[in-house]
């Protein structure tokens, strides 16, 4: 499992921010389709997808892969920020808002030197 207390610092602060950005990125999924569990089941799905191979098993190449979806997430984010502040929806907006930041915090870390170095020497090490 994931000991968190051993952790470099910059790996904690990307483990924890994934985490944070991922369970809001889940609640806006559900508020927005909380009708269709189709698409909740296939994010949910995703995530653990996610968790299970950059927290668990720490796959430098899944770091990278999360890296990518970070991206897409933030850019996807923002473009409906965008919309839904031109819409006067300030409280969907800012909640997309947030999660563009959490995202953003998370790959900053997931691209630190450290963390990249501590993916590296787990991934040689199994």
């Amino acid at each position: 499992m994931i000991d968190y207390d051993n952790l470099p610092g910059s790996v904690k602060k990307a483990f924890l921010s994934l985490w944070t950005g991922w369970l809001v990125h889940l609640g806006l999924v559900f508020m927005l389709f909380g009708d269709d569990q189709k698409i909740l089941l296939q994010q949910v799905a995703l995530a653990a997808f996610i968790f299970y191979f950059v927290c668990v098993k720490r796959r430098n190449w899944a770091r990278k892969l999360c890296l990518m979806g970070n991206i897409i997430a933030i850019i996807y984010f923002a473009f409906f920020a965008t919309i839904l502040f031109t819409q006067q929806r300030m409280g969907l907006g800012m909640l997309f808002s947030l999660n563009i930041g959490i995202f953003s915090y998370s790959t900053w870390y997931l691209f630190n030197k450290q963390t990249s170095e501590f993916f590296i020497e787990s991934s040689s090490s199994d």
